[in-house]
């Protein structure tokens, strides 16, 4: 019934998987510890790029739990209220666990 978010949610999966892969390769800023500027820079890049992993492994659990709730046949159900999911919001965010109204209430 809803093959399409499914479809949508596996292909957003895959991107962000691909995506966290390239971020674990690193940069390669060399090995001269003297210059106080590069160590910054480095630490820097290091920082966002733990932002960055920490968004995408967030983001990975909610597109899990949406795929787990297609499989369960309660996608579409708020899983705050048990109310009906627009089919709008889901079109927009297909991973969405909350309706409309839940979703204006936090």
């Amino acid at each position: 019934m809803h093959e399409a978010q499914k479809e949508l949610l596996l292909k957003k999966k895959l991107e962000i998987e691909t995506q966290m892969d390239r971020l674990s390769q690193g940069t390669d800023f060399g090995d001269d510890v003297d210059d106080l500027e590069e160590e910054t820079d480095e630490t820097e890049e290091l920082v966002n790029r733990e932002g960055v992993r920490a968004a995408f492994t967030e983001e990975l659990v909610t597109i899990q739990n949406a795929l787990q709730r297609i499989d369960q046949g309660t996608y579409g159900v708020c899983t705050k209220c048990d109310g009906v999911i627009d089919q709008e919001v889901l079109a927009a965010e297909p991973a969405s666990s909350l309706c409309r109204q839940c979703k204006h209430s936090l």
